[in-house]
């Protein structure tokens, strides 16, 4: 199993994780605005217990989002700058499908909406399923959405941030024998470890081609003049 990094920092929390043969090196930290901060010494010290070197690395992998702006783009411009200097290939996974991917243990086989708070009174939600492996899979793309359509989009489990951050939309999720979960709430690099095993070899890219997802960004685009 060839040596991966993963970083993930699109929420308030700031985690990396290396696999390898061995297992999972994780490091996590709750420091809102201190990302930047801390991230090089927690690669160094999950580096470090996984017992190898940053040029052992075959990839990166990291959330490209939707989330805070400031964080995601951490996560795309180190992913971007160490795959460069290292020259390998990087991966881009959905902040939200490694958070529907937490939840794939506790609710097998269950349909997964991810719901995170996108400030401004809307929601980040993302629509998965797990597959035969317990892969998490999209049933729909990640959108930004307001309460009205994210009630009407619920289904089956429904995990998140949002959850917490926005009560009434919270009670308008506990009908039709839907389950909610708040305590998977943020997305972690053990989950974006899972999830790049499981792609395939045509969805990692040069260093170069690093992108975030930025949703709000992409709507206000769409709206006509």
């Amino acid at each position: 199993m060839q040596p991966l990094l993963a970083i993930e920092t699109s929420t308030v929390a700031c985690s990396v994780a290396v696999g390898s043969a061995t297992g999972v090196a994780l490091r996590e930290r709750h420091e809102p605005g201190a990302h930047a901060s801390h991230i090089m010494a927690m690669i160094d010290a999950a580096l470090d217990e996984a017992d190898i070197g940053m040029d052992a690395l075959a990839g990166i992998v990291y959330g490209q989002g939707p989330g805070s702006f400031t964080g995601v783009r951490i996560a795309v411009a180190l992913a971007q700058g160490l795959a460069a200097g290292l020259d390998v290939p990087v991966l881009g996974v959905s902040s939200l499908a490694a958070l529907a991917q937490s939840g794939v243990t506790t609710y097998p086989g269950r349909d997964l909406l991810v719901v995170q708070d996108a400030r401004m009174g809307e929601v980040y939600a993302g629509a998965y399923a797990p597959d035969d492996r317990g892969i998490v899979r999209a049933r729909a793309a990640d959108r930004l959405l307001g309460p009205d359509a994210v009630a009407a989009l619920a289904d089956g489990v429904v995990l998140g941030g949002a959850l917490q951050a926005m009560p009434a939309l919270a009670s308008r999720l506990c009908d039709d024998g839907m389950v909610k979960d708040a305590s998977h709430a943020l997305p972690s690099a053990r989950e974006l470890l899972v999830l790049a095993r499981a792609a395939d070899d045509g969805d990692w890219t040069p260093a170069a081609r690093a992108a975030a997802v930025y949703l709000r960004q992409q709507v206000a685009t769409a709206k006509p003049a």
